[in-house]
C-alpha cells in the first residue's frame, strides 16, 4: 500500500472535518455530497471503509504510531520519506534515493 504523506492526510483530514461541520449545522444535498466524498477520500488514503477507522488512522499515522494495513506495517518513517519527496512546487523533480 501506498502510504500518503503527512501534509496529504493532513488536509484529507481538515476537508472531511470541514465537510461534516457543515453537513450537520446546515444539511443540504450540496452539504451531503460534499461530505459523501470527503469521507471516500480519507478512507481510500488509509485503506479503509469507516470513517471513524480512517480518522483514527491517521491520527495513529500523524502521531508517529505504527499502523498495519493490509500486512504492512506503515510508520511516520515512512510518511517522513515520502513527503521528502513532495515538493510544493509542481514542476520540481526530487532527488533520487
Amino acid at each position: 500500500m501506498l502510504v500518503p504523506a503527512a501534509r496529504d492526510l493532513r488536509i484529507a483530514l481538515a476537508a472531511y472535518a470541514d465537510a461534516v461541520i457543515r453537513d450537520e449545522r446546515c444539511p443540504t444535498p450540496a452539504s451531503a455530497r460534499a461530505r459523501e466524498d470527503a469521507t471516500f477520500t480519507l478512507c481510500v488514503m488509509t485503506g479503509t471503509r469507516d470513517p471513524r477507522e480512517a480518522v483514527a488512522r491517521t491520527d495513529a499515522w500523524l502521531a508517529g504510531k505504527d499502523v498495519s494495513v493490509g500486512g504492512y506495517a506503515a510508520t511516520t518513517a515512512d510518511i517522513a520519506l515520502i513527503g521528502q519527496a513532495v515538493s510544493d512546487d509542481p514542476g520540481a523533480v526530487a532527488p533520487a534515493a
